[in-house]
């Protein structure tokens, strides 16, 4: 457990305010006195996330364990020049009258699922996310803003008339 990276692999920036790859070992479990630790391995990357599971799996190798990967989290990479946010951009400014704040996020999210399964295909497609307000992510104090979903629904709708 001690080889095995636990923590912010990478930042995305040099002032270190956003993870680029992390792995989290979450969960050890005990049973007829095998030890499993269940590690959650992210990166905005695919190249990084893989050079992760690599080391991970050359470690295992080193110090004779078993090592399999399970439901890996596709890397959904940020793109600054994609036409969807481009478009989604005008539209904001033809409704709102700005254009959004756009935020990368290093938590898992679902379109990366989809760019991942179309780039297994050997297709790319755009993706974006957008959700409701909320707060105090993954601990006891997460809440949501109620009246923002309603509101996220509604330009939900906008959106996609538009597109």
């Amino acid at each position: 457990l001690d080889l095995l990276f636990d923590g912010t692999y990478r930042f995305m920036t040099p002032e270190k305010q956003m993870a680029k790859t992390s792995c989290n070992i979450g969960v050890l479990h005990e049973e007829d006195g095998v030890l499993t630790a269940d590690c959650l391995m992210r990166s905005n990357s695919e190249y990084e996330h893989k050079q992760l599971r690599r080391k991970a799996d050359r470690i295992a190798k080193l110090v004779g364990i078993e090592h399999e990967v399970k439901n890996p989290s596709a890397a959904w990479e940020y793109d600054p020049t994609s036409s969807l946010v481009k478009r989604l951009n005008e539209i904001y400014q033809e409704e709102l009258g700005y254009i959004p704040e756009v935020k990368m996020t290093h938590g898992g999210m679902e379109p990366g699922v989809l760019t991942g399964l179309a780039a297994s295909v050997g297709k790319k497609i755009e993706a974006m996310n957008m959700g409701v307000e909320c707060s105090g992510a993954h601990t006891i104090e997460e809440q949501m803003n109620i009246p923002s979903v309603a509101e996220t629904w509604n330009w939900l709708k906008v959106l996609l008339r538009k597109l």
